[in-house]
């Protein structure tokens, strides 16, 4: 496949509740819920995490703190897996550990992001009940944005941005290109620093044929990548800015073909 057809063809209109996996795969292509600590970047890595989480939560019940680390390791994990059933079952331990913590009086930007998240996760695994799950994910992500629009690089704007998106428009779901392009530049001004919000910026804006704003948004996103290198730094990052380099090189040949 050119590549400089990713682009379109990675991003092609969802049909059905397909469109869920392809927000979640959105999301697993390059994991934003992080600020300086990057994700983990292999599954052995990720299911250490998820079982030192799972074990503090077990042994302490009444922390909010433990129950939510609980939520992001779950979330974390169902990335690497691929089995339906595993990752439901993952899934649903990350939802119920991130409503522990909101029932402790815990109700924080984390608990409703990887709420949000989990919940995802869970709809990549349903054919039938998939779509309903999208308005829990809409409406965690939304108090996630209520409680603080900047947790972790304003990634609650950033994939919610990603949901309208891909989703499809009404009465069937909640997509809309309107609310995705606000949610998009809110995440950029938030975080100005963090590539992959301009990045995932450029690439809707392609998607959508406004090229203008295309060139433009690029050229800012180029222009922010020394600070950034400084800003998000170390060995826990090259694998993400393999990943952002790689982006940015087919966002480059899409527009000079154009």
């Amino acid at each position: 496949m050119p590549a400089s057809r990713h682009i379109r063809i990675k991003h092609a209109f969802p049909k059905g509740v397909a469109f869920i996996f392809a927000w979640m795969v959105s999301v697993a292509a390059m994991a934003g819920s992080f600020d300086l600590t990057p994700p983990p970047s292999d599954k052995e890595t990720a299911r250490h995490r998820y079982e030192e989480a799972a074990t503090a939560h077990a042994d302490d019940r009444d922390s909010a703190a433990k129950a939510v680390h609980l939520a992001r390791t779950a979330f974390d994990l169902g990335e690497f897996i691929t089995d339906k059933s595993e990752k439901a079952d993952v899934a649903e331990i990350g939802i119920a550990a991130a409503h522990r913590a909101i029932d402790l009086k815990h109700d924080t930007a984390e608990a409703r992001f990887y709420l949000g998240m989990n919940n995802g996760q869970l709809a990549r695994t349903r054919t039938l009940g998939a779509l309903s799950l999208v308005k829990h994910i809409e409406s965690n992500l939304e108090k996630a944005i209520e409680i603080d629009a900047k947790f972790q690089n304003a990634c609650p704007h950033l994939y919610l941005a990603i949901l309208y998106k891909n989703a499809p428009g009404w009465p069937a779901s909640v997509g809309n290109k309107k609310k995705s392009r606000a949610n998009f530049e809110k995440a950029v001004q938030l975080a100005p620093l963090f590539p992959y919000n301009r990045i995932r910026h450029v690439e809707a804006l392609i998607e959508w044929n406004d090229e203008k704003e295309a060139r433009k948004a690029l050229k800012d996103l180029k222009g922010i990548l020394p600070k950034a290198r400084e800003r998000y730094e170390g060995p826990g990052w090259s694998h993400l800015w393999k990943e952002w380099t790689n982006r940015i090189e087919i966002i480059e040949r899409e527009l000079s073909e154009r």
